[in-house]
């Protein structure tokens, strides 16, 4: 799940160069033995007609594991549109 909002331009228009949105995401992982994590996930998204760089940082919500494996995450990703 995933929430996104324009920080810039205030307004859209067709023909922007650029965007640049926060975003929060509740995500995570679940293993067969039954195990899993949820992260609460802030981040910001750098988004132009060709590409998007985001940044994010995930903060564990729920884990059921049996040894906590992850305090937090630092993420970064690249995406090329066509």
């Amino acid at each position: 799940m995933a929430y996104s909002y324009r920080l810039t331009p205030a307004r859209f228009e067709v023909g922007n160069a650029w965007e640049l949105d926060a975003v929060a995401e509740l995500n995570g992982r679940y293993v067969a033995d039954g195990s899993h994590e949820v992260f609460l996930s802030p981040g910001l998204q750098y988004i132009t007609k060709r590409w998007i760089l985001e940044t994010s940082f995930q903060l564990p919500d729920v884990q059921n594991v049996e040894e906590p494996e992850t305090e937090y995450r630092f993420i970064v990703g690249f995406r090329f549109q066509w």
